[in-house]
């Protein structure tokens, strides 16, 4: 499950007491004794805010006393993610390793503070960087200039592996033939592997790496060329740690952020030419709340407050309403992000130059 969707799944489970410790490690070390230590009074902390729950749901907070510190003597805290959370009430038990840096926070709660962390996800370019080769498989979840590496020990892990010795012989007349095929072979495999574990989506972009060969059998292959944002004309096996890579990637970060928005509005322009869009805050307002939102995309860095109708939701007014009848939202943009995800829709961001024709947002019906 990718990490918007664990995210997402979380908020599912709201019930009290909910706890969400949320810690950055911005010296990431393994065995990390610095985030032990934070881990250990930021537990403090919640059992002194627990003692508010004592008297209605005293086993239940027995259980979260418990399971906290049992992870505090587990290795599942130990990362070198920029930040990290834990989330624990009654029913769900989860750590999750934060590939982007976050605002620290305890809260104890009837839901888990997860808004913060996908506010932060939705604004940041995401993307995976794939290394393709005879010998190595690798690949990177990246958020803006953050990188982690992904665990792909069962993926196909090079085209040396399809090798077979006993036909290397008789084979060798044309060696340039049965090495393509071996490649091919490679590759067909790991793009089944990426369909499968539900890594290759409509929406998340790839930078890929090896040599020209590789990278042109791996696009023929590829079933969504146009998500192929950036290329780079070597395997990354000698990548030692994530900063490595981090210097590369920046240099083409730009890069692929234009060619992927450049994708993205040649993929809508039919919605658009068939009408079936609107622009601005409060129209896609309203076509969220009424459960037509399909795309929705947001001018990158846009934020605006609003005043929702509370006798009919679907109405908001960016101008300031002092009625009792209106509620304020201080980030109205932020609550139509998380409505149009809610509803199924799909968010994307686009750059300022490129959504000044649309009044900052643009929202693609579903009808």
């Amino acid at each position: 499950m990718d990490f918007q969707s664990v995210l997402r799944k979380l908020r599912q489970h709201s019930q009290a007491p909910s706890v969400s410790i949320i810690l950055d490690n911005p010296h990431p070390t393994i065995p990390n004794r610095a985030l032990h230590g934070k881990l250990k009074n930021a537990i403090r902390t919640v059992e002194e805010e627990l003692k508010k729950w004592d008297r209605s749901e005293k086993e239940t907070v027995t259980t979260i006393k418990v399971r906290l510190h049992e992870l505090l003597e587990s290795h599942l805290w130990d990362t070198y993610a920029p930040a990290v959370a834990v989330f624990i009430n009654a029913s769900v038990e989860k750590i999750v390793h934060i590939p982007f840096p976050v605002q620290p926070k305890i809260i104890v709660d009837t839901s888990f503070e997860v808004r913060d962390i996908l506010y932060a996800m939705n604004r940041l370019f995401h993307f995976y960087v794939l290394s393709i080769g005879w010998k190595n498989t690798r690949m990177w979840e990246g958020y803006g200039k953050y990188l982690t590496e992904m665990d792909v020990s069962d993926a196909p892990q090079g085209a040396e592996d399809y090798r077979e010795p006993l036909n290397e012989i008789r084979l060798m007349a044309d060696r340039g033939q049965y090495e393509e095929n071996l490649m091919k072979k490679y590759i067909r495999d790991l793009v089944h592997y990426l369909d499968k574990t539900q890594r290759i989506t409509h929406q998340i972009p790839f930078l890929i790496a090896g040599d020209p060969k590789f990278l042109s059998l791996f696009k023929a292959a590829f079933p969504y060329e146009e998500l192929i944002v950036g290329e780079l004309p070597n395997a990354l096996d000698h990548i030692r740690n994530t900063r490595e890579l981090q210097d590369i990637v920046q240099q083409k970060l730009d890069q692929m952020m234009e060619t992927y928005e450049n994708h993205l509005f040649a993929d809508i322009q039919k919605y658009i030419d068939a009408q079936r869009y609107v622009t601005g805050l409060p129209a896609a307002w309203k076509v969220a709340h009424e459960g037509r939102g399909m795309i929705l995309i947001v001018e990158k860095g846009y934020r605006q407050e609003g005043w929702a109708s509370k006798t009919q939701p679907h109405i908001l007014s960016i101008q300031p309403m002092k009625s009792p009848d209106y509620q304020h939202h201080e980030d109205a943009v932020d609550d139509l992000i998380e409505h149009f995800l809610d509803k199924g829709g799909r968010v994307y961001f686009a750059s300022p130059s490129r959504m000044a024709a649309y009044q900052h947002i643009l929202a693609i019906t579903r009808y």
